[in-house]
This record gives C-alpha cells, structure tokens and sequence, in this order.
C-alpha cells in the first residue's frame, strides 16, 4: 500500500471530508506529488484545523511519509533529470542512484 492509499484510509476512518480524502488519493499531501513545497506540515494544520490531532500527530510521526518504492519511482521519473539539471559532481550523482536502489 502507498503513503496516498494509507493516509485516505486513515482520513476515512476518521471521517473527514470528502474532499480531503479525495484530495489525498490525488497526491495533494504526497512527499513526491503535490504541488505543495510542504506538504506534510499542510496536511497537519488540515488536520488540525478539523480537530483531529490524533491524526495530525500520526502525519508528524511520519506514518504517511511516502515510502521506498515511491521514493524509487520519483528517482526514475524526475530525481536523475533534476540532479543533472543541477550540474551535480558525477560521483555524487552515482551515489545517490545507488542510495535509491539499496533495499
């Protein structure tokens, strides 16, 4: 299960609002998708603001961090380009592709 899938589930049994939940299935709240710079502390004050702090703690806790396989994907689809993009030493470049494969 990915970090959108288990923050909507968790958003569902707490009952929040329809669009919030929806909004978590899109990647709003996403490490690697939402077009928010911080998204995790957006998520928190969401949640704060609806009274669920028990929730917010749980986002604090990282629980809905986004996980390896997404952290692997964002690599592959945009995280070599940026760091090319960035004129990174090519062995710091080769450090981090190999950062990403480790299990």
């Amino acid at each position: 299960m990915n970090s959108k899938q288990m923050l909507s589930k968790a958003l569902q049994a707490a009952n929040a609002p329809h669009e919030m939940i929806v909004a978590a299935e899109q990647g709003y709240y996403s490490d690697y998708e939402s077009p928010l710079d911080t998204p995790c502390i957006q998520l928190v004050n969401d949640l704060r603001g609806l009274g669920l702090e028990a929730l917010a703690r749980r986002a604090m806790n990282g629980e809905f961090d986004a996980t390896k396989e997404e952290s692997d994907a964002w690599w592959e689809r945009e995280g070599q380009q940026l760091a090319t993009e960035m004129n990174l030493p090519p062995d710091m470049l080769t450090k981090l592709q190999n950062k990403s494969k480790k299990p």
